[in-house]
């Protein structure tokens, strides 16, 4: 399709309004893409010409998915309101294209209210290219289509989150879902169109671990096979370990109360989506890919197998209090469903090249990317005392696994239970 020119830019004025967003779809057991086929095949039968139409164009013929009108209960929710762009954080959030995070001021019957950021899925700026794909990496035969699945599941998400307590702490605050009208005059081609949008907390003095960690790198020239993005770590330009380490059970804790309290998973989480406040406190942010268990589609009896695994919460037998971060973050567990924990995803993954690692090898200690036990023990140390009332007690099953071979870490999982053993 041929590009558009790029509208938000510092200055621009946006009038918001309340907007409903469809229910979260095409996704992860989610409702799936089935209500909206009829539409797809429709952009390829009526666009002969589609890898060549003008995207402004496109996005004219095909809107986003229209919804009823919020409804204001008992006159406190505020339906119209304004947002100035500041600047641009993020144009695409993938190189393939994605949602633009703009920051900007927030205003109410003209009033300043706050700074905020606006993350704004506007399908005119997601990849098209590769065409039959439902990811980012292969594009999407309807970036429009693309851009509102974006845009249910990341509110959906925040909506569930919002409702567990949850915004604010582990995750910016939710200011909820607006639209906004757009003016085009480009390449002959003129109308309003309508473009979504969340609002969400600016988190002051907070940067992203990924740009933590890039600041510590340094890039450099690299042949294409070497296994490397050309970026060198420094670790002597992080943060203290001492510091990570508190980052790391920070981010451990909250990925996990959001996971259990809001029954939401992030399903992708990397370095580009932890927010690192001046406390090390952390918020996550981009969930546009997150698993919305309360959307998911369940079918058939409890044990069958499925695509995406329910959430425990859902099962007859459901625990009355939720895992303990010893038993989820385990890093001897090459899979560890269903929260996919960047610790055992560092330690599972230490032995491939540099571009095929998994991210969080960069922020843990150095020590433990060939010695996941160093990281078991950092656990136990930290975690051997979860509070009682929010975390179960650990199963036989943990304490009296096989793959715990090391002499310090079975002595220490012996004081929690493990029994004991004769052969060191």
């Amino acid at each position: 399709m041929t590009p558009a020119v790029f509208p938000y830019k510092p200055g621009l004025e946006l009038e918001l309004h309340r907007h409903t967003p469809p229910d979260p779809f095409g996704s992860h057991n989610m409702i799936p893409y089935g209500r909206c086929t009829e539409r797809l095949w429709n952009v390829y039968c009526n666009a002969p010409d589609y890898w060549d139409e003008n995207r402004i164009q496109f996005a004219l013929e095909y809107p986003p998915i229209e919804t009823k009108p919020p409804v204001a209960k008992g006159g406190r929710l505020t339906m119209t309101a304004k947002f100035v762009v500041h600047r641009v954080i993020e144009q695409s959030q993938r190189s393939s294209g994605g949602p633009t995070l703009l920051e900007g001021k927030f205003y109410r019957d003209r009033r300043f209210v706050r700074n905020a950021m606006a993350k704004v899925y506007d399908g005119v700026f997601y990849s098209v290219e590769g065409g039959y794909g439902y990811g980012y990496d292969a594009g999407h035969p309807d970036p429009m289509i693309q851009a509102d699945l974006d845009y249910s599941i990341e509110s959906a998400a925040y909506e569930d989150i919002q409702t567990a307590g949850h915004c604010g702490s582990f995750t910016p605050q939710y200011y909820g879902s607006w639209t906004f009208s757009l003016e085009t005059n480009e390449d002959g081609v003129t109308g309003t169109r309508q473009v979504r949008m969340i609002l969400l907390e600016k988190v002051e003095g907070a940067q992203t671990m990924a740009e933590v960690i890039r600041k510590a790198s340094t890039k450099q020239e690299v042949s294409w096979y070497s296994g490397s993005d050309g970026w060198v770590l420094d670790r002597e330009r992080l943060p203290p370990v001492k510091d990570r380490l508190k980052v790391l059970k920070n981010l451990l804790e909250a990925w996990d109360r959001i996971w259990w309290d809001a029954k939401v998973s992030h399903y992708h989480l990397s370095p580009e989506d932890v927010l690192i406040r001046q406390d090390n406190t952390v918020a996550i942010i981009n969930f546009e890919q997150a698993t919305v268990y309360s959307w998911v589609e369940r079918w058939g009896e409890p044990g069958d197998m499925q695509a995406y695994p329910d959430h425990p919460r859902y099962a007859k037998d459901a625990p009355s209090l939720q895992p303990n971060p010893l038993c989820l973050h385990w890093p001897f567990v090459r899979c560890s469903w269903p929260c996919r924990s960047p610790l055992v995803s560092a330690a599972c993954w230490s032995h491939l090249p540099p571009i095929r690692k998994s991210r969080w090898w960069q922020w843990i200690p150095e020590d433990w990317v060939d010695n996941p036990e160093l990281a078991a023990i950092w656990l136990l140390e930290t975690f051997k005392s979860a509070d009682p009332n929010i975390y179960g007690p650990l199963p036989d099953s943990f304490l009296n696994s096989s793959e715990q071979k090391g002499r310090d870490l079975i002595k220490l999982l012996e004081n929690l239970g493990r029994k004991k053993s004769t052969s060191i």
